[in-house]
């Protein structure tokens, strides 16, 4: 993983156990978002078929759990 941001574009350094703040991937279909904290907290996605708004960690530690 590249560690990179694909929102805010900044370099984050690789998760340790020190340090766990990395960056996290997830994939939905065919689409790859490579977030950092600060922005999977903040940057939403919205449900077109429903109009529901998530921000990207919600929908990541929700596919955890599935």
């Amino acid at each position: 993983m590249a560690n990179h941001c694909g929102f805010c574009d900044t370099r984050r350094p690789a998760p340790t156990e020190d340090y766990p703040h990395g960056t996290k991937m997830m994939i939905m279909g065919d689409d790859w978002f490579e977030f950092c904290e600060p922005c999977g907290n903040s940057v939403k996605l919205t449900n077109n078929e429903t109009g529901e708004e998530k921000t990207l960690a919600e929908i990541f530690n929700s596919e955890d759990e599935n």
